[in-house]
């Protein structure tokens, strides 16, 4: 988080290492209970929503990963999608978008709410997935909260020629499927119950297909 001089209550969680680098200790944005403050400014949970996005997508996969993340980079106009995240052996996550050249490294991240690796268990198996749009995407993300497992599909997104690619086992896919379902039948949009009901259709398909035979 980029700061001016002066003082304030809270002290800024992120100070910019050089030009557009942020380092970031992820539990200096979050209270001794580890949410987020009920007083934090705005701007303070701004941060906290990018970078715990951040987090999400890492901790999605194995440590060591390198990938391009569905993430949207947070400047305007950038906007471009496809920041650049990596899962680092010596615990810090490291992204860049490859854009605007916005930067930076996030540590203190495990253990928080945002930490996603619990669902990237050492004996996951073969890996199942589909291709989703960007806006099928982003859909998911506001729709998806009920396990771990679930949201580190879609938070683990990566952006492909063909789209962007979901992933995880045949199991947590299934739980998906009723997560889908569950939403569309609550939407009040159509646009939006159509998506959902293509994405389902899709996954439907996929999973159907990975059945042993």
């Amino acid at each position: 988080m980029r700061t001016q001089g002066g003082s304030s209550r809270r002290q800024a969680p992120s100070r910019p290492a050089s030009a557009g680098t942020y380092v970031t200790a992820l539990t200096h944005l979050l209270n001794e209970d580890g949410l987020p403050p009920l007083d934090a400014p705005r701007r303070v949970l701004k941060a906290l929503g990018f970078f715990g996005s951040i987090v999400e997508a890492a901790s999605s996969h194995p440590v060591g990963t390198h990938f391009s993340s569905a993430m949207p980079c947070r400047r305007r106009p950038c906007s471009r999608r496809g920041l650049t995240i990596a899962n680092g052996r010596d615990g810090v996550i490291r992204w860049e978008c490859p854009g605007c050249g916005e930067s930076g490294c996030i540590s203190n991240w495990q253990g928080t709410d945002y930490d996603l690796s619990a669902a990237m268990e050492p004996d996951m198996g073969r890996r199942v997935g589909v291709h989703v749009s960007a806006e099928e995407h982003r859909v998911l993300s506001e729709a998806i909260t009920n396990s771990q497992e679930e949201e580190a599909i879609v938070a683990g997104g990566v952006v492909t020629p063909a789209g962007i690619w979901i992933s995880g086992r045949v199991e947590d896919f299934d739980g998906l499927l009723g997560s889908i379902a569950a939403e569309a039948n609550h939407t009040n949009s159509t646009k939006r119950r159509r998506m959902l009901h293509a994405i389902c259709d899709r996954v439907d398909e996929m999973v159907a297909g990975s059945a042993p035979e």
